[in-house]
């Protein structure tokens, strides 16, 4: 017996564990960069001052709350950052499927666009792999 395939669907994806620190040892080797180049000293700890408060800013703005992704029965797609209030979106060409990482690129419908980065171990293995398929295949909206 088969499955309807138009049923709607959720996905919550949380934080990435993997994109934190990967995050972390950029900035890390951005350090190692501004110590290890040919400036003069005062220059070098200018830099390193820089990446430090590129690396506290991006820390304080790094959100620890998940985002929700859903397809409707209506065939449109649905982002929230509060699970509860859901804004239609359009899943824009932008998007890029990997078996890694997907960068969704969305616009909601006050125009204002987005990016979730979601990495493997955001979601489970099995809603990783559901959520790229349903994105190779529903990714873009009938209606456009």
């Amino acid at each position: 017996m088969s499955k309807n395939c138009q049923e709607s669907f959720r996905f919550q994806v949380l934080p990435s564990r993997r994109l934190q620190q990967l995050t972390e040892v950029l900035h890390g080797c951005a350090i190692l960069a501004c110590w290890l180049n040919g400036l003069q000293i005062l220059y070098q700890l200018l830099l390193m001052a820089i990446v430090v408060l590129l690396w506290w800013h991006y820390a304080m703005r790094r959100e620890a709350r998940p985002a929700y992704l859903r397809y409707t029965e209506n065939k449109r797609w649905e982002v929230s950052m509060d699970q509860f209030t859901y804004q239609p979106a359009v899943i824009l060409d932008t998007t890029v499927i990997t078996s890694a990482v997907i960068f969704l690129h969305y616009k909601t419908d006050d125009q204002s666009s987005g990016t979730l980065v979601i990495v493997g171990d955001s979601l489970s293995a099995n809603d990783f792999r559901r959520l790229r398929v349903r994105l190779a295949i529903y990714g873009r909206d009938e209606a456009r």
